[in-house]
């Protein structure tokens, strides 16, 4: 059976503890999901995926799309920003 969410493409800004677990939990759901993520956290969703640890979904990776610049994401259905309010003012002109 097709998920729903398969196909629709969904940026997820911020790859910490809930940007990470959102963007796992509908990668693993079937979307098309791209990350914004810096430095050594990037290069380890590049060259491993990302891993979700959890108690109500399991453990999983998933290998999503992963960028430092959210200018490299096209044509995204939804789009999640996770980051932390101090982040806003560098990235509004990413955006």
């Amino acid at each position: 059976m097709q998920s729903a969410l398969s196909g629709v493409r969904v940026a997820v800004i911020g790859a910490g503890g809930i940007g990470g677990f959102i963007a796992g939990a509908l990668g693993r759901a079937g979307a098309d999901v791209a990350i914004v993520a810096r430095g050594a956290h990037l290069e380890a969703i590049r060259a491993n995926g990302l891993t979700v640890t959890s108690a109500a979904l399991g453990d999983f990776t998933t290998h999503p799309y992963a960028t430092a610049d959210p200018r490299d994401i096209q044509d995204c259905a939804i789009a999640f920003f996770a980051f932390k309010a101090h982040q806003w003012e560098p990235l509004l002109p990413q955006l």
